[in-house]
């Protein structure tokens, strides 16, 4: 005899998405961190799939911010994380998580700025923040363009905040550590 789990109209599977400390879209899906889990909603939607809605790292996310191609996720680790399209409707979408810095982000540090700021014809979104090793910019694919590792070495402050400041041309990244 085979028994299969055949789930029961009756049960819910969507729920309201958590409050966090961290919130970012992408594709059309809001992501929140809260912990060690990042939730993410079903399509231009403010719930989520208790089954294959949120994804849990190893620490707790001190960033998360969406560029062009993926998102960066910091737990003690920067990752980008990329999303595949599921080929069937009842799939989960696929997550691959690369490891781009063995750093962590110091959380509110984090800015999403574009390209244009760094170089006139340069395309798309990059991120920069401030990590425990430094200043980091990243580009909308994953790479780490700049870090200033060689110059800094921070301790680990529990949050901070930041914004870019445009002025005649000259762009600055300004940030408080706290």
């Amino acid at each position: 005899m085979v028994v299969y789990d055949i789930p029961q109209p009756s049960i819910q599977y969507k729920v309201a998405l958590p409050p966090g400390q961290h919130i970012t879209y992408f594709q059309g899906q809001l992501y929140i961190a809260a912990g060690k889990v990042a939730y993410i909603s079903d399509a231009l939607c403010d719930h989520y799939d208790v089954r294959t809605g949120f994804r849990v790292f190893s620490g707790n996310i001190s960033m998360i911010a969406a560029v062009d191609k993926g998102i960066y996720v910091a737990d003690g680790t920067t990752w980008f994380m990329t999303r595949s399209p599921a080929l069937r409707v009842d799939e989960p979408d696929e997550f691959r998580r690369e490891s781009v810095l063995d750093a962590d982000a110091i959380p509110g540090t984090d800015v999403v700025f574009k390209g244009n700021k760094i170089k006139n014809g340069i395309e798309g979104n990059y991120l920069v923040w401030t990590s425990t090793e430094g200043i980091c910019v990243g580009d909308s694919s994953g790479k780490i363009l700049f870090q200033t590792s060689d110059k800094y070495k921070l301790p680990n402050y529990a949050t901070g905040g930041a914004f870019l400041r445009d002025e005649n041309g000259v762009i600055h990244y300004i940030t408080t550590l706290g």
